[in-house]
């Protein structure tokens, strides 16, 4: 295993195969803040340099970026004599665990490694751990930048999917999206652009119809209690209570749609019973 050294930072050169074309400031700063109050966790991997007494950066660009942020003069790094496919390799591996790495950039760094060593694509990917045809689309992308038939400064900010969607258009279709990303600064997503594709627009839903107010119902009229006097025919309560009740008269009487109620009037010259 190889042991753990300590660096002067301006001894740490920059790797001609860096991948990497804009750094994420967020995570840099994070990084740094990390690195100022616990020192540098992780060894960068450098190897000798061409150049006596310097080293160049394999694997933790980032790191020693921001160690010289925190104001640090030394870093730890494990040394190793690594060819120039080796250390491409190794680049390629440690970066692709990133998920902020652009296709953009994994295609240019795909595009000089094949160039730099004479591969073809099935062999690129071989040694990158891809198949063919994913090597194949993302090295499309630097050849649609390098004839000019999509603007580099749009390439860069799409995916090997948006790429691969926009490249199947019409032309002047294909034109349209180009014009769209340049005034909104935003990618549309791939089914957007394969809609695009179809001649279909996406429309804004329009907004739901307001049901009308239902008009307020007139009152209900109430109709007036009108008592009337069925009659003074004997009931079985009636004659229960007769007895008791001889100088009165049980009168039932009922509303309309009522049942019939009893009422107890009194007979001529009697006064009402308690």
């Amino acid at each position: 295993m190889s042991s753990v050294q300590s660096i002067a930072v301006i001894s740490v050169v920059n790797s001609p195969f860096q991948p990497r074309l804009e750094e994420d400031e967020a995570f840099l700063d994070e990084l740094t803040a990390s690195i100022r109050e616990k020192g540098v966790l992780t060894p960068l991997l450098v190897r000798p340099a061409r150049t006596s007494g310097l080293y160049e950066i394999v694997d933790g660009n980032t790191t020693l970026k921001a160690a010289k942020r925190a104001g640090f003069t030394q870093v730890p790094c494990i040394v190793k004599a690594l060819s120039d496919q080796a250390a491409m390799e190794i680049t390629w591996h440690r970066n692709n665990l990133r998920k902020d790495w652009r296709d953009y950039e994994k295609a240019q760094f795909l595009h000089e490694y094949g160039r730099r060593f004479n591969l073809t694509q099935e062999e690129i990917g071989q040694r990158m751990g891809k198949d063919q045809p994913w090597v194949a689309h993302h090295i499309a992308m630097i050849k649609a930048v390098a004839e000019k038939y999509v603007p580099g400064h749009i390439v860069k900010q799409l995916s090997e999917h948006q790429f691969r969607a926009l490249t199947a258009l019409p032309p002047e279709t294909q034109a349209e999206v180009v014009k769209t990303i340049e005034e909104t600064g935003d990618a549309p997503s791939v089914r957007e652009i394969e809609r695009l594709g179809k001649g279909e627009v996406t429309q804004p839903p329009e907004p739901p119809t307001p049901e009308p107010t239902p008009e307020p119902s007139p009152p209900t009229e109430v109709t007036p209690r009108k008592e009337t006097d069925i009659g003074t025919f004997q009931c079985s309560m009636c004659q229960q209570a007769g007895e008791r009740l001889r100088h009165f008269l049980i009168v039932h009487v009922s509303a309309e749609g009522e049942r019939p109620r009893h009422v107890i009037k009194p007979m001529k010259g009697e006064a009402e019973p308690a």
